[in-house]
């Protein structure tokens, strides 16, 4: 009898993460993984997808990054000071992100997360902390002392993931932004990468 109950509690486990997994409520398969060259066809349709969709997240716009070519891309996504992370449903581009520090010597020990944009059908699903502890990792292998980034005031998920995530604001850029003529700002976030020993 004991065993029984065990077997449907185990049942019922089984066909409850089904459940989430159908549902959409838990990912499964995502796979997050440096930008390699022949990503860019995949990056640049979601890359374009998100600046037609939700263009005031970005500070570049899509008539600036239509007309990139594939080799200014490649350069920008990655590099000895940058590189950028793709997160992957099976075979199909979800999500994305990158981080680059400035070669300058006074300020060469911060990174910058910039172009974080997660699929809708994907977000709350963990694929934004998978993104940014690719970022983080990156960072610290890099020597870097902080991680830093800009979000518009009025983008609150996004808000939400970087403080769940660890960042702490430190600062506001008013007009940071220019849409169509209207100022927009942007709050600004720190990552302190110092171990805590």
């Amino acid at each position: 009898m004991i065993k029984g109950i065990g077997l449907i509690d185990s049942l019922a486990c089984t066909l409850f993460c089904c459940f989430l997994i159908l549902t959409g409520l838990i990912a499964m398969s995502i796979l997050v993984r440096s930008f390699l060259p022949d990503d860019y066809e995949a990056f640049r349709e979601l890359r374009l997808h998100a600046l037609r969709h939700q263009s005031g997240a970005f500070a570049s716009s899509l008539k600036e990054e239509e007309i990139l070519s594939r080799k200014q891309w490649i350069e920008k996504l990655s590099g000895a000071e940058a590189t950028s992370f793709l997160a992957w449903d099976e075979s199909v581009l979800v999500g994305m992100c990158g981080v680059y520090s400035l070669a300058r010597m006074r300020i060469r020990h911060k990174a910058y997360v910039w172009g974080m944009y997660i699929d809708p059908k994907q977000r709350g699903k963990g694929v934004g902390e998978k993104l940014l502890e690719q970022c983080k990792q990156w960072a610290i292998e890099n020597n870097k002392r902080t991680l830093l980034l800009a979000v518009m005031q009025n983008n609150t998920s996004a808000i939400r993931l970087y403080e769940r995530f660890g960042f702490v604001r430190y600062g506001l850029e008013p007009a940071s932004i220019a849409i169509d003529g209207v100022y927009y700002d942007d709050i600004l976030f720190a990552l302190s990468l110092e171990s805590k020993e």
